[in-house]
């Protein structure tokens, strides 16, 4: 009988729940099964052949059928490459009766595995699923033989993570060997050991390969060791991502190039590759209440000089007001202590001496701003609470205005390089202006005037960059232009401004066209209650004061400030009226 009849016949009888007729077919033909079951085992309905025979096997206790069925299976598929689908489909079956058979089959194919991992002579790595079931087995016995030693089932284990851990791993197999150690309920001291081992190698890991091996570590460390995880991945991202991205220092003036700045990698694979490692953790496997503990304990000090960690916890802000006031929370405060610490070594040279020269916060914020645009949207929503949470800052405190000061650098850089934030941004800065009085005078309330309102200009050079970009998507026409004073209509009134461009400029570089523009930005956009509220809010902090000077307002060439207080005193009191 040929060997596919002699198999057709087999599932026949399987397929119809023959049981009695199986095992007798089985018993009949074990031995010409067996000499051709390493041509069968690759065909597509291995598995189902494999599930008869088991059911049509019958063993005393020394399994010695289906052990030998099992040998002959499990030296197939080391040797020959199979899809993952169809490889996972039979060893799966396989690994269903491993627990079935005699202690001293476990602890062979165990030793088969392990070696098979230290080789790399598994092609398939068949041993991602036998050598967690066999030792999860073997752990269950008090009493095991291996290389004429007694030894307990757990401490056979226990040795055989050792010897894996004092091997040289191959790249390709990390995630399969991430996936293993997953499956096999390890102590705390050997998950640990097992940790730092996979973590060692990520630093030289390329981009592509690492999401699939965070993934797989996410798994493994649910309940410890999560720290590790994080602290490798922020080494990583910090040598090959986040450095290059940092400006060099200013008075470096080397004009060669150092071997370090030959990257392997591409800017756009490493970013790719961030924003699936951030999105693993923030909305994959990772277990959001221990990272939540891991934030945490972040030390303040430390937490500047590793972006990815940052930018993690803007990733996991939006998972509720508790997560939302937790992250914001830690990282305003490192970016306050840092600022208060730079304000203390103006007057000890002792803090001068132990200050890490190597933070920048505005560099950092520059980084994390630059770089959202490429985690598909995953940490800007959380820039942007962390700027108001900025801009919250209470006077009081010696560092508020640094902390507004970044605040404010946040939002307009994220407004230049994200336009389609701009909106939300001036929606979210006129509802805390108009909507929460703590907000509007936290914000504005060191802008009252006095002597030349030179606080009031600085809250109109920091709206005016948002004001800005909704400008530019305007049509600027003659006719609009042609109610601005004699001087700016006579040069513009001929010409219809409709580039984008065009607007932006105009709006930066031609400070005579400012009242024009006020009176644009009245007529666009009064229709929109927050828009008004947002004028009203930095407006009302713009009225003169009893002593003020009337040369003050005398020329708008003298102090374009004054007018512009005038300007926007009388948009409002339209605004007022029709509102009224």
């Amino acid at each position: 009988m040929d060997s596919k009849n002699l198999f057709s016949r087999l599932k026949e009888l399987g397929h119809n729940s023959k049981r009695d007729e199986l095992r007798d077919y089985c018993k009949q033909k074990y031995e010409l099964i067996l000499k051709n079951i390493s041509n069968c085992i690759l065909n597509s309905d291995a598995s189902d052949l494999i599930n008869y025979l088991f059911k049509g096997l019958i063993d005393n206790h020394s399994g010695t059928s289906k052990v030998k069925l099992i040998d002959k299976v499990l030296q197939t598929m080391r040797k020959e490459s199979t899809s993952l689908t169809h490889c996972g489909d039979v060893v799966s079956r396989l690994c269903l009766e491993l627990p079935r058979l005699p202690v001293e089959h476990l602890v062979r194919w165990s030793d088969d595995s392990v070696q098979s991992i230290i080789d790399d002579s598994d092609i398939n790595m068949i041993w991602r699923d036998v050598l967690p079931e066999c030792l999860n087995a073997i752990s269950t016995y008090s009493s095991v033989k291996h290389c004429g030693t007694d030894m307990s089932g757990a401490e056979y284990k226990i040795q055989c993570v050792h010897t894996l851990c004092q091997c040289r791993w191959k790249e390709r197999q990390l995630v399969q060997l991430t996936a293993m150690f997953k499956d096999m309920q390890l102590p705390r001291n050997e998950h640990k050991q097992v940790v730092n081992k996979i973590c060692s190698y990520i630093v030289d890991i390329p981009p592509e390969t690492l999401p699939p091996l965070v993934h797989q570590l996410l798994k493994l460390c649910k309940v410890h060791n999560m720290e590790i995880v994080l602290a490798h991945l922020s080494n990583y991202f910090n040598l090959h991502l986040y450095s290059k991205l940092e400006p060099p220092p200013q008075d470096s003036e080397s004009t060669t190039m150092d071997i370090d700045d030959i990257v392997q990698h591409s800017h756009a694979e490493l970013s790719r590759c961030l924003s699936t490692c951030l999105y693993h953790i923030s909305q994959g496997a990772a277990d959001q209440e221990l990272i939540r503990r891991q934030i945490k304990q972040w030390p303040k000090t430390q937490l500047l000089r590793t972006p990815f960690l940052v930018d993690l916890a803007l990733a996991v802000s939006d998972k509720g007001s508790e997560f939302r006031s937790l992250c914001l929370d830690v990282i305003r405060s490192a970016i306050e202590q840092r600022t208060l610490d730079e304000l203390r070594s103006k007057e000890s040279s002792w803090v001068r001496s132990v200050l890490p020269p190597d933070v920048n916060v505005a560099s950092v914020l520059k980084v994390l701003t630059t770089e959202s645009a490429n985690h598909r949207q995953l940490t800007v929503l959380g820039l942007i609470n962390l700027a108001f949470s900025l801009l919250s800052v209470p006077k009081t405190k010696a560092v508020a205005p640094t902390c507004w000061s970044h605040g404010k650098l946040i939002l307009v850089r994220l407004c230049k390089s994200q336009p389609e934030t701009a909106q939300h941004i001036l929606g979210q800065l006129s509802d805390k202006l108009m909507g929460d009085a703590t907000h509007r005078h936290t914000i504005l309330e060191s802008c009252q005037p006095a002597g030349d309102y030179v606080h009031a200009a600085q809250v109109y050079a920091a709206v005016r960059p948002l004001i800005s970009f909704i400008l530019k998507h305007m049509r600027l026409s003659g006719s609009s232009l042609s109610s601005s004073q004699g001087e700016c209509s006579g040069q513009y009134s001929g010409h219809s401004i409709t580039s984008r461009i065009k607007n932006e400029t105009i709006c930066l570089e031609k400070p005579a066209l400012q009242e024009t523009l006020l009176e644009l930005f009245y007529d666009h956009l009064s229709k929109y209650e927050p828009i008004g509220y947002l004028l009203y809010g930095i407006a009302q902090h713009l009225q003169p004061s009893e002593n003020e000077s009337d040369d003050i307002l005398s020329s708008q060439l003298d102090n374009s400030t004054g007018y512009l207080k005038t300007k926007l005193n009388c948009i409002l009191d339209r605004v007022c009226d029709c509102e009224t």
